[in-house]
């Protein structure tokens, strides 16, 4: 491994870090320790992957962990911060006051998938869980 690509795989276990509410420390062991996905994908793949932005890269190992079925399980402090984020969105994203937005997300198959760890949903952005939940179309209640 040369400088460039230290540099690049330390961004990468960071930015997924913070993307998964983890330290880096406990995605290093998932990525090195757990899956070997550090030597066996992340840096040889250095050449394709630095060339594009840090959502796609984040996204990417994310679903390459996910398809190699590394556990990621979020502590309950974390879910429920994630939560009132997911709930924060929405409520922007429809221009509905938090309490509704509330009503919905505790309604909602998003909720039910981040709740019981399908797909790992958990570990999808804030802005990607409110477009979930949009989606599913839930009428707000009367």
């Amino acid at each position: 491994m040369n400088s460039q690509e230290l540099h690049f795989t330390v961004f990468c276990i960071e930015n997924v870090a913070k993307h998964l509410n983890k330290n880096g420390k406990e995605v290093y062991k998932l990525l090195k320790e757990d899956s070997e996905i550090l030597d066996s994908y992340i840096i040889p793949s250095y050449d394709t992957l630095h060339t594009q932005g840090k959502e796609y890269i984040v996204e990417d190992i994310v679903d390459y962990m996910r398809e190699k079925n590394i556990v990621m399980k979020a502590t309950p402090a974390l879910l429920q911060r994630k939560y009132t984020r997911v709930i924060e969105e929405y409520s922007k994203m429809k221009g509905i006051d938090l309490n509704t937005a509330m009503d919905i997300f505790y309604k909602s198959e998003t909720y039910q998938e981040m709740q019981s760890g399908i797909s790992d949903m958990h570990c999808r952005s804030d802005g990607y869980l409110a477009d979930e939940l949009a989606l599913e179309q839930v009428e707000p209640p009367n």
